[in-house]
């Protein structure tokens, strides 16, 4: 018989590679940990949009800096001001 006290368990995948993926912790640690610039978007609006747009308004009155989750959930509607406007490129 085997002595229960030593581990007869297999090693997962991630033991044998060295390779542990990230957890769902991790990666939204990680997330706000990484801004994004958006002043190039802010000189967008300013030579491309019209004066009255209102994603020109938006985009010129948010900060030079969003962390991520922050500037997917902006884009998002930046997206919609600008299809449901149909402003031209």
């Amino acid at each position: 018989m085997r002595d229960k006290s030593q581990s007869t368990k297999r090693p997962n995948i991630a033991e044998v590679s060295n390779y542990a993926p990230l957890g769902n912790a991790q990666r939204k640690s990680r997330a706000h940990k990484t801004n994004v610039d958006i002043r190039g978007l802010k000189i967008f609006a300013l030579d491309k949009l019209p004066l009255g747009s209102p994603l020109r308004e938006v985009l010129l009155y948010e900060n030079d800096m969003l962390d991520t989750s922050t500037f997917l959930a902006r884009l998002f509607v930046w997206l919609r001001l600008r299809l449901r406007r149909g402003e031209k490129r």
